[in-house]
């Protein structure tokens, strides 16, 4: 994992440089970004290194949402979140010839619980707006919008039960991320 840089080398092509040289100095087989903060960045990792396995931060989990199709929640506890991983979302589904409902909500307070140490509170506060969302959309699959919201899928698998998956970002990537170092 590559610790966040400063902001003014996100999206620099110093900083796709320093990536892949860090991966191969590493021995590392693919790279798994954790934050959409490192953008444009990514891009260039993929197109300069296209033998590589490359993933953005929620890409195996929105194809994993829009495969499984029809009404899709998503919540998030950074409401910069919200837009756009609806965008993104629909972009994956159009790319992939899929039609989608997405339906995303920011949870108020939850990150401040989370910030100031009560993982459990945070857990159930995710839980209990994944509740209320399947109860008010009769969604068929449930997105937790970021890296540092996959401590509440457990929670909120047990809330929902087994006819509405839960989605955590790492669980799909490191999963998708595997299927690609296993293939020829």
């Amino acid at each position: 994992m590559i610790r966040r840089p400063p902001r003014s080398t996100l999206s620099s092509s110093s900083a796709a440089s320093d990536v892949y040289k860090r991966q191969v100095s590493s021995n590392a087989d693919g790279v798994l970004f954790t934050c959409s903060a490192f953008g444009s960045c990514i891009e260039q990792v993929k197109q300069k290194y296209p033998q590589m396995p490359v993933l953005k931060p929620n890409e195996a989990m929105m194809e994993e949402a829009v495969m499984i199709g029809g009404k899709i929640g998503v919540l998030s506890v950074f409401e910069p979140t919200v837009g756009s991983i609806v965008r993104e979302m629909n972009e994956m589904a159009a790319s992939l010839g899929k039609e989608v409902d997405v339906t995303a909500r920011f949870i108020p307070g939850a990150l401040d619980i989370l910030r100031g140490g009560d993982e459990a509170r945070y857990n159930r506060v995710v839980a209990d707006a994944a509740g209320e969302m399947r109860d008010e959309i009769e969604c068929d699959v449930m997105v937790l919008a970021m890296f540092s919201m996959a401590c509440c899928g457990p929670a909120v698998a047990a809330r929902l039960g087994p006819e509405v998956p839960t989605l955590t970002s790492p669980v799909s990537a490191v999963e998708k991320m595997k299927r690609l170092l296993s293939s020829p």
